[in-house]
């Protein structure tokens, strides 16, 4: 869950919103030329996004931008344990569990930063290059995501593309929370690969097929004595 003012996040019986002060939101989002940012704020908390596009060359394109999540969190909890987010390993139901309540305000400070590089060694060849760096305060860990693809275009018809790249995303906070999660998980992770094919037909019309692997590390579980990865 990421911190948006002044959205309101909801997992299961948990209630995750920026603690108070949402009377005085505001989003801000101005552009110019290749500078593009976006400011959205609360009286207790603040995402920024900016991002900036640049050409070296006809044949280089380079995109960098930041974006930061910031501010007092509040979880309200209401419910059994929290367990895993598909299916429940040992199959009690929810109603058999024992009830737990919690309330705890977490201080969320998650900066990141990206870089991607466009390039076309030759005409029909364009070759994507990213990095994403992600640093998340609530559980002390960093996530380091590089991300390339390419297309290789044969004529106005047809083109082939292949990608790969990994993926990170951080617990929940009431997944970490001390008293009801475990503060030790880390980010999941998930590796992706794909490649597949377009076929323009003509202006209106185009079809594209791709096959794709994903494969999953730090997956977050349920077990007897709470989650882990």
């Amino acid at each position: 869950a990421a911190l948006g003012c002044p959205a309101i996040m909801r997992n299961g019986m948990t209630s995750i919103r920026p603690s108070t002060g949402m009377d005085n939101s505001t989003t801000y989002s101005p552009s110019s030329g290749n500078v593009v940012w976006s400011l959205y704020s609360c009286s207790q908390g603040v995402r920024v996004e900016a991002g900036a596009t640049t050409t070296l060359s006809p044949n280089v394109r380079v995109s960098a931008g930041i974006d930061i999540q910031s501010g007092p969190v509040d979880i309200d909890f209401l419910g059994p344990a929290p367990q895993q987010q598909d299916g429940n390993p040992d199959g009690t139901p929810l109603s058999s569990r024992a009830q737990l309540t919690f309330h705890d305000t977490v201080g969320v400070y998650r900066p990141a930063a990206y870089v991607e590089t466009s390039i076309r060694p030759f005409d029909p060849l364009q070759i994507v290059m990213g990095l994403r760096l992600d640093w998340a305060r609530d559980i002390e860990s960093w996530s380091f995501d590089p991300r390339l693809s390419a297309r290789y275009t044969f004529d106005t018809h047809w083109s082939v593309k292949a990608g790969i790249g990994v993926f990170s995303q951080p617990p929940d906070f009431q997944e970490t929370a001390n008293g009801i999660g475990n503060p030790n998980l880390l980010p999941q992770r998930a590796l992706h690969l794909g490649a597949g094919f377009d076929h323009k037909f003509n202006r209106q019309f185009s079809l594209g097929m791709e096959g794709f692997y994903k494969n999953l590390e730090r997956v977050i579980v349920g077990t007897d004595t709470g989650l882990r990865f």
